[in-house]
């Protein structure tokens, strides 16, 4: 697929939330955002608060696709609220291999291509850093989901406390 195709996809699915976004379909997006958005801030600051707001759904439809691809719901995008842990976190999901089988979201995204070939030292490399960031963002997901649940423990607990 053309990289600028990646972009386009995105707003032809605009709507569709479920399914599975493969890397390079989210970060393609995300890239050509980036680039138009500061073309447009330096024609007009207005002109570029248009465009954010013409892309938000479509960003948010392929960034759950996106989680999806790693076996996560889209709602997880709102952690981007907890300022700065939030944003990073996101990041760290987003940027992790997809699922390499169907999962609970449905089949596996399309094949992307491989910029960086496994066989070199540079690959290896890279790929060990991106082991170790998803180890770190697997760890840091299941810290934050199991203080989740005890939040709803909690909360449960003290609203039966309240009922009786």
């Amino acid at each position: 697929m053309d990289k600028f195709n990646y972009y386009l996809d995105a707003f032809k699915k605009y709507t569709k939330f479920d399914g599975r976004a493969s890397l390079s379909q989210f970060w393609y997006f995300v890239l050509f955002n980036v680039v138009i958005s500061i073309l447009l801030g330096f024609i007009s600051h207005s002109l570029s608060g248009l465009y954010g707001l013409a892309v938000l759904i479509p960003s948010l439809a392929i960034g759950s696709r996106r989680l999806h691809d790693i076996n996560k719901s889209g709602w997880m995008q709102l952690v981007m609220l907890i300022p700065i842990i939030g944003i990073i976190w996101l990041i760290i999901l987003f940027a992790k291999k997809g699922d390499v089988s169907a999962n609970d979201f449905g089949e596996k995204a399309l094949k992307t291509e491989t910029i960086i070939k496994d066989d070199s030292e540079f690959g290896k490399k890279v790929n060990k850093i991106t082991d170790k960031i998803e180890d770190v963002a697997n760890k840091a997901s299941d810290k934050i989901e199991d203080t989740v649940n005890d939040i709803k423990e909690k909360t449960n607990k003290d609203s039966n406390k309240k009922e009786e």
